[in-house]
């Protein structure tokens, strides 16, 4: 397993369409990182300074990024099914059609995401805040929500915000 720990990368670098599973890149600095067609399933991103970096189409499941800077990164296409994000920045980042299926958002900063389309079913958003993000087409049955700030999010129905209401969310 490739380790990368506290690892300062240049801008732009590139790990597109690599095999990096079960790297662990904990406190690295890889904002503007291209990670594209990567599989990363299972690597360690905790603590890490990722903005801006590129992951579309990657394979991020079951990833371990607690506490993680990811403001304005592009997840688009990918795969983060089961993965911690628990306490992570994710300021206006894209996750539009990703499959986020039984991630665990507690506590994270999703504010103005754009999650169109997304597969949230069975994550953990408890205490997340979502204020601003765009939720249009995402699926979100049998999420937890507790202490979600939902407020401003544009595209959830009369039900789903009924649902998020009930799971807890204001």
């Amino acid at each position: 397993m490739p380790s990368l720990v506290g690892a300062e990368m240049c801008i732009r670098d590139s790990f597109g369409s690599l095999d990096l599973h079960d790297a662990d890149f904990t406190q690295a600095n890889l904002q503007n990182a291209l990670f594209s067609n990567s599989n990363l399933q299972n690597a360690k991103f905790h603590a890490v300074k990722g903005r801006m970096a590129l992951f579309t189409d990657a394979n991020l499941q079951a990833v371990g990024a607690r506490l993680g800077d990811f403001e304005n990164c592009n997840f688009e296409n990918s795969n983060l099914s089961d993965s911690d994000l628990s306490s992570a920045s994710l300021y206006g980042a894209v996750m539009r059609n990703t499959d986020l299926r039984k991630c665990n958002f507690s506590n994270a900063d999703l504010r103005k995401c754009d999650l169109r389309n997304a597969d949230l079913r069975g994550a953990n958003l408890s205490g997340a805040d979502l204020a601003g993000a765009n939720l249009q087409g995402a699926q979100i049955d049998n999420i937890r929500a507790s202490r979600s700030r939902i407020t401003n999010t544009i595209g959830l129905s009369p039900e789903q915000k009924e649902q998020l209401f009930s799971a807890g969310a204001y």
